[in-house]
C-alpha cells in the first residue's frame, strides 16, 4: 500500500510487480502491457520512499514477485482487499479501499498545481477530450519520463513532510493511529 500512495498505481499493479520490470540503471519500474487496465505499458520513475522500499526488496528476490504472503504465493489485490476488510473495525477510516489511494494521489497532485495532464500520465489514464486521447494514443510517442519523474519527485518531498510532520492539516488520517507512524 505504501508503493501505491508513492506512485499512484493500482493495488493489483503493484502486488503483482517483479524484479525483471524493475531497471536499476535508469530506477524505472515498466508495467507491462498483460497486467495494464489499458493494456498499454507504462513506465513509472522510482523515487525517494518508492525506491527505497524497492532497493531493499531487490536483494532479497532477484526474479520474479517481489510481494508474496507468508505461504509464499503471489499477493494479490484480493489478498489485500481482504486483509482490510478482516481489519475494517480498527481503521481510522470508514469504508477504505486501497482505491482511495489512487484518489488521494490524482487529488493531491492536483491540489499542488500539477497539470492534470502529468497526473493522469503518472497514474496511467488519458487525460483530456476524445481528440486528445486519439492524439495520444496514436500519434504522441513519449511517455513523459522526464516530467513524470518530475512530478513523483514533488509527490514524494510533501508525503515525506507528511510523514516528518512538517506539514499536516486537518484532513490527514493515520492510518495506524497515531502520527508518530
Amino acid at each position: 500500500m505504501k508503493l501505491e500512495i508513492l506512485t499512484g498505481a493500482r493495488c493489483g499493479e503493484i502486488s503483482g510487480l517483479c524484479a525483471e520490470e524493475i531497471d536499476q540503471e535508469h530506477w524505472t519500474w515498466t508495467l507491462p502491457a498483460a497486467r495494464s487496465k489499458n493494456k498499454r505499458p507504462r513506465v513509472t520513475p522510482l523515487v525517494g520512499l518508492a525506491k527505497k522500499i524497492i532497493t531493499a526488496r531487490l536483494p532479497i528476490v532477484r526474479s520474479g514477485p517481489l510481494f508474496t504472503a507468508e505461504t509464499g504465493t503471489v499477493l494479490t489485490a484480493a489478498h489485500i482487499g481482504h486483509y482490510l476488510l478482516a481489519r475494517r473495525d480498527k481503521l481510522p477510516i470508514d469504508k477504505f479501499t486501497t482505491h482511495d489511494l489512487r484518489r488521494t494521489v490524482a487529488t493531491q497532485l492536483t491540489e499542488m498545481a500539477i497539470p492534470l495532464e502529468f497526473v493522469a500520465a503518472v497514474i496511467g489514464h488519458e487525460a483530456g477530450g476524445r481528440e486528445t486521447r486519439t492524439l495520444t494514443r496514436h500519434y504522441v510517442r513519449t511517455d513523459l519520463l522526464d516530467r513524470k519523474r518530475t512530478v513523483l519527485e514533488a509527490w514524494d518531498r510533501r508525503l515525506s513532510e507528511i510523514i516528518e510532520s512538517k506539514l499536516v492539516s486537518g484532513n490527514v488520517a493515520y492510518l495506524t493511529g497515531t502520527q508518530a507512524a
